[in-house]
């Protein structure tokens, strides 16, 4: 299309309809589409060779995309290997308090022995078997005791509070996500739109061509525009997929 913008104009800068500003912004408009073109195909290779490792060599046309559903927020946040460590490590933190406050607690043993013993004395004497037993009740002394205590319980809480501040990040990491399909496939129903009103030009220029009253380069721009949006259709729906697998990244699933 910046072709046949660029062919119409210079064409009417040739006998005098348009001035020199209209024909400068007409070849710059064609350059720099020329330059984003190239940067594409650029980039499209260098994907190509990145895709290649990924599937051993084989044809990247032999590759297909499976269809991939949208995860739930509550299995995302479920799932999430962030927020399974902090569980594992508030699970760890909260044993290790419960340890750690149970060493300063009173403690009752039970102590029994069994044994033989021969005795003999000048009056008495014990030949068969010995039985010991008691109790033992025990106290630890440590003037750190509550400090201690207190360290332990608040690594627990630190551990479960940042749990909850990742899982509050993480939810708008979600609802984001959400936002930008919506807004994504709101681009696909704008494309849809523009399909449906280049064609009704198409049909209309077509018919005009015929008359003699347009010329090709507007019906070739107006088929140009509609294979356009197609391609916009396209991209935006590789958009979503992009955005529901972005999802799937950090989780176990």
């Amino acid at each position: 299309n910046r072709d046949i913008d660029l062919m119409i104009i210079m064409k009417a800068y040739k006998v005098g309809n348009k001035d020199i500003t209209d024909l400068n912004r007409a070849t710059l408009d064609k350059e720099s589409v020329r330059t984003t073109l190239i940067e594409s195909k650029n980039l499209l290779q260098n994907q190509k060779y990145e895709l290649k490792k990924l599937i051993s060599g084989r044809k990247t046309e032999t590759v297909t995309i499976p269809s991939i559903p949208m995860i739930r927020k509550e299995e995302y946040l479920r799932n999430h290997l962030e927020l399974i460590q902090y569980d594992a490590q508030a699970t760890s933190d909260n044993a290790r308090y419960k340890t750690t406050k149970a060493s300063f607690l009173p403690k009752l043993t039970f102590n029994s022995s069994v044994g033989y013993r021969d005795y003999s004395g000048d009056r008495v004497g014990y030949d068969g078997e010995n039985y010991n037993y008691g109790l033992t009740l025990s106290m630890p002394l440590d003037w750190n005791e509550k400090g201690t205590n207190k360290a332990s319980r608040l690594q627990y809480l630190k551990t479960k509070t940042a749990a909850l501040d990742r899982k509050a990040e993480l939810e708008r990491v979600y609802d984001s996500s959400i936002a930008t399909i919506a807004s994504i496939k709101e681009k696909i129903v704008v494309a849809k739109e523009m399909v449906k009103q280049y064609r009704e030009l198409y049909s209309m220029t077509k018919a005009q061509v015929k008359a003699g009253f347009k010329s090709t380069y507007d019906l070739e721009s107006l088929g140009n525009s509609v294979e356009i949006q197609k391609l916009e259709q396209k991209i935006q729906n590789y958009n979503i997929l992009i955005e529901k697998i972005s999802l799937y990244f950090d989780t176990k699933l």
